[in-house]
């Protein structure tokens, strides 16, 4: 639930109970300890339903409520809650005022079921009904469960609360952003119950960084969030369980890269002092640091964007570079012509030359008139505002436009910023970790690549997999009988005979001991046992002693061991 309570109860001790047992199912509580407190809160918030308790002190609950009513008309609902139930049905238009009047003691499920029963609006109902279809259309159970950042006003929760199940942290099964401002989006990646859900923005300005955007107008966003939360679902059951409630950075960077399948790609946003921002929402100076360490493990593959000039103040990229006079540092320059007095051989800046509308030369004081004559303009130079020198190269500065820190062109350190992608050796350490509880001993290696090629070869996941694990049961009687060289030639004649007839339709992966069949999974047990029956059984075929291959399926979801 996602309503606001108003509760009314002089009782400090049940006011703590009551407000907590109504938290936890996901209601906002605020607590008054008399009646002036409660009128105080209602005119500060919109409240859907107010508990109130009959016997307050000063004003007590019945007139409390009469207040209440006529300071909000409809809304909120009223409950009361009294040991003296019948004084308070005696008062007149108690029934009129109050949607139900609970007799103390109570418990916690009845209180709820009254406030559930209050909170009902048949057309609220049809709509909230009709969400759900649209959500059903686009392969979801039910509106998602979202936990809105930050903490929503009274209105959004009336918005947002048609198409979205409105839950707290525990129970979300994505996030709501609302706001970009800093403030806002510090609502911590690093917390245990955040980093593995989707973030959804409403708002345009972070639709790259964002797992998704939702506008209700557009059913583009409906279907692009409907398959963001079936896409970090699928992957969060496929992801080993030391990621799941990671408490280290580094981990949890690793799992959200799994779960969103998307690159760690810098993406340009002028407002930050780095210049750009990551997917994610992760904290920026935590989320480069661990991005590197991981690629220095080899986790992460690294890629070259873009360079970055740094200031050594406060290591904002966020710099202007400019020209600058080599005397003073000022960019106060001016560009001007250079002119060249043939006979006295001065060479200056044409301003020193220039007297009224006549140009004197400051070093002999003769006067040029002819152009190729007496001089000529060799090239241009820049003239400084600020200390008057001149100059034919101006050098280069930058200067911070967050601090306001100077720095000469060459002094300024450099920062080159990468993308990131899931490295082959992440891949086949997390496809490990998932099917090492099926196999029940340490995953052959080539079993692993196998399965890590083929899931990134069709875009799947590896549990989309079933492993089917070949053993010879004959092995040790052939070995005794005829030696090892005929027992590998008979292997290997059936080892051929599994590829030709899987063809395109699974793999074959050969290990010392035993070898494995990796073909896609339907879920069907059944089928899948009979498949693997029928394709032994062809494959012994034409051999001239009997293998007796046995197997035992391996699905990283659920293990079963057929004989």
């Amino acid at each position: 639930m996602s309503a606001r309570i108003l509760l009314i109860e002089d009782d400090p001790s049940l006011q703590e109970i009551v407000k907590r047992a109504l938290e936890v199912r996901g209601f906002r509580v605020d607590a008054a300890s008399d009646g002036f407190g409660g009128v105080q809160l209602l005119k500060k918030c919109q409240y859907d339903v107010a508990l109130v308790d009959y016997q307050l002190p000063d004003m007590d609950g019945y007139a409390s409520a009469r207040v209440l009513r006529d300071l909000a008309q409809d809304r909120p609902k009223l409950i009361a809650v009294t040991a003296n139930p019948s004084a308070l049905e005696a008062r007149p238009g108690a029934d009129d005022l109050f949607e139900v009047i609970l007799p103390k003691p109570f418990n916690i499920p009845t209180l709820v079921g009254h406030i559930e029963a209050a909170l009902r609006d048949p057309r609220r109902s049809q709509l909230i009904a009709d969400v759900e279809r649209l959500w059903c259309q686009r392969g979801l159970a039910c509106r998602p469960k979202a936990k809105v950042v930050p903490e929503p006003s009274a209105e959004q929760i009336l918005a947002l609360g048609v198409c979205f199940h409105l839950v707290d942290w525990p129970q979300a099964e994505l996030i709501l952003l609302t706001d970009v401002r800093a403030s806002s989006l510090d609502f911590g990646r690093s917390r245990s119950d955040a980093y593995l859900l989707p973030i959804v923005a409403l708002v345009p300005e972070v639709e790259n960084i964002a797992d998704a955007t939702f506008q209700i107008s557009s059913a583009a966003t409906w279907g692009n969030v409907a398959a963001t939360l079936t896409r970090f679902n699928q992957n969060r059951r496929e992801l080993p369980e030391q990621y799941l409630y990671a408490s280290d950075f580094d981990d949890k960077l690793l799992a959200y890269l799994a779960l969103s399948g998307r690159p760690l790609a810098p993406i340009p946003d002028a407002s930050q002092p780095s210049c750009v921002r990551y997917p994610g929402f992760f904290p920026e100076g935590e989320l480069v640091v661990a991005a590197e360490r991981l690629a220095n493990r080899g986790l992460l593959n690294r890629r070259f964007v873009d360079r970055f000039h740094v200031c050594v103040t406060c290591d904002s990229h966020r710099l202007n570079v400019r020209e600058e006079c080599p005397n003073c540092r000022s960019p106060n320059l001016e560009e001007t012509s250079l002119l060249h007095h043939f006979k006295c051989a001065h060479l200056g800046p044409e301003d020193q030359f220039r007297s009224g509308s006549h140009l004197i030369c400051p070093k002999c004081r003769a006067t040029l008139r002819h152009y190729g004559e007496d001089y000529d303009k060799p090239g241009f130079v820049n003239r400084c505002g600020a200390c008057g020198s001149w100059n034919s190269e101006p050098i280069v500065g930058f200067s911070c436009l967050d601090c306001g820190s100077h720095m000469d062109g060459d002094a300024a350190p450099k920062q080159d910023l990468f993308a990131y992608t899931l490295s082959q050796r992440a891949r086949r350490m997390l496809a490990t970790a998932v099917l090492r509880p099926a196999l029940g001993k340490p995953i052959p290696q080539k079993l692993a690549d196998a399965l890590v090629q083929l899931a990134a070869d069709g875009s799947h996941a590896v549990t989309d997999f079933a492993v089917i694990e070949v053993r010879y049961n004959s092995r040790f009687t052939i070995i005794a009988r005829d030696g090892m060289k005929a027992f590998a030639a008979l292997r290997c004649l059936f080892f051929d005979n599994l590829v030709n007839l899987l063809a395109e339709f699974g793999e074959v992966i050969s290990e010392t001991d035993n070898d494995y069949i990796v073909v896609r999974s339907n879920d069907d047990e059944s089928e899948l046992v009979e498949f693997a029956s029928a394709l032994l059984t062809r494959g012994q075929e034409h051999l001239a002693r009997d293998l007796s291959p046995s197997f035992r399926i391996l699905n990283a979801r659920e293990l079963a061991a057929v004989t």
